[in-house]
C-alpha cells in the first residue's frame, strides 16, 4: 500500500523510486497472474519493470496535478528542485532496465520483442514531455509549477505529435540538459 507514503515529508529519492516501481510493477503483475500459465522469474522481472516505467511516465505527465494534490513523486520532487536533468536520467535508467529485462525474454523466444515495440510509443511521448519541461526550465531558470497552461503537455497538438513521431523513429535517450525545441 503506497497511499500515505507519498504525502510530502522526509522521504528519500530512492524510496520514491521504490514506491513508483511498486505501484506500476505490482499492478502489471496482478493482471498477468490471472492467466493460467505459470510466471517465470525472468518474465516477472520484465513485467515489473514495464509497470514501473508506465507508472513513472504517468507521474511525469501528471506532474502539475500531483503537485496540486500534494502527492510527492519523483517528478514533483525533481521539478520542485528544478532538477529536470535528474528526472530525465531517472526515466532513461528505467527505460534501460526495461529494455534489458525484455532482451532476456527475447533470448527465451518469448514475446518480449513485440511487447517492447508497443511500449516505444509511451517512451516517445514521455520524452516529448520531458523535453518540454527541460525547455521551460532553460527558458525560465525554473519550472513554472503553478502555471497549468505551461506545465501540461497536450499530446493532441500537432507539433507535439510530430515530436513524438520523431522520437519514436529515432528511439534514443534524451541527453541531459536537452535544448531541443518544445
Amino acid at each position: 500500500e503506497t497511499a500515505g507514503r507519498q504525502v510530502k515529508g522526509n522521504i528519500s529519492d530512492a524510496e520514491l523510486q521504490h514506491i513508483t516501481a511498486e505501484k506500476g510493477g505490482f499492478s502489471v503483475l496482478l493482471f498477468r497472474r490471472v492467466l493460467a500459465s505459470p510466471l517465470p522469474q525472468q518474465e516477472r522481472e520484465a513485467l515489473y519493470d514495464f509497470g514501473a516505467l508506465v507508472q513513472l511516465c504517468d507521474d511525469i505527465f501528471d506532474l502539475w496535478h500531483d503537485r496540486q494534490a500534494g502527492t510527492e513523486t519523483l517528478a514533483t520532487r525533481y521539478a520542485a528542485q528544478s532538477a529536470t536533468d535528474a528526472l530525465i536520467r531517472s526515466f532513461e535508467r528505467q527505460v534501460q532496465a526495461l529494455e534489458t529485462s525484455f532482451d532476456g525474454l527475447r533470448q527465451q523466444k518469448l514475446a518480449g520483442g513485440h511487447a517492447l515495440g508497443s511500449v516505444h510509443f509511451l517512451i516517445a511521448i514521455t520524452r516529448v514531455c520531458l523535453q518540454h519541461y527541460a525547455e521551460l526550465q532553460k527558458k525560465h531558470g525554473t519550472l513554472p509549477l503553478d502555471d497549468r497552461t505551461r506545465m501540461v503537455v497536450d499530446m493532441e497538438r500537432w507539433p507535439n505529435r510530430l515530436r513524438a513521431a520523431k522520437a519514436l523513429l529515432m528511439n534514443r535517450p534524451l541527453p541531459s540538459g536537452t535544448n531541443n525545441k518544445s
